[in-house]
This record gives structure tokens, C-alpha cells and sequence, in this order.
């Protein structure tokens, strides 16, 4: 991700991703952390990005059915370092 940051045109020099860890140390008092699930692989980048990505659509359509039943799969083992987001549930104290 950083090195994405660092060559893509599109990002700010002044832009980062969200540090969900410093999120949490920063509202410990006011949230309390419920669940955290780190998902997003193959299908993520590869069909919600193809527009960003300049994909055809002819070519999407034959990539896509596959790289979505991989990102079912993959997602119940994901980790951290290997996902492209993170999807967590809060709850205001």
C-alpha cells in the first residue's frame, strides 16, 4: 500500500491509509471495540477496481466469476497483512 501510495498520481503526498490501531487508542474511552474482520483480495482489486484498474469489461466479465468464488474462500482465512480493508462493529460507551 505504501509503495502504491508513493508512485500513484491520483494520491495527495499528504495521504494515507487509516490507522485503525491509533483509531482504537484514541477512542478507547468513548468505544469499545465489538468485532474486526480484515477481508478483500483478489475480487476486491481485481473486479470492484477494474474501472480504476482500466480493465475492459469483456475482460472483467470472463476474471470475475472465478475471482469471486477465490474471494469467498480466501476471506475465510484472511489476515491483516493480506487484506485490502478491514470491516469492524463499534459500540459507543
Amino acid at each position: 500500500r505504501k509503495l502504491w501510495y508513493r508512485f500513484d498520481p491520483l494520491f495527495e503526498e499528504s495521504e494515507e491509509s487509516v490507522d485503525l490501531e491509533g483509531l482504537k487508542a484514541s477512542n478507547r474511552g468513548r468505544f469499545e471495540s465489538m468485532t474486526e474482520q480484515y477481508l478483500g483480495s483478489v475480487a476486491y482489486i481485481a473486479v470492484l477496481n477494474s474501472m480504476i484498474l482500466r480493465v475492459p469489461g469483456w475482460v472483467k466479465n470472463l476474471y470475475s466469476p472465478l475471482f469471486m468464488s477465490l474471494e469467498g474462500l480466501l476471506n475465510r482465512v484472511a489476515t491483516k497483512a493480506l487484506s485490502c480493508y478491514a470491516l469492524c462493529q463499534w459500540r459507543k460507551i
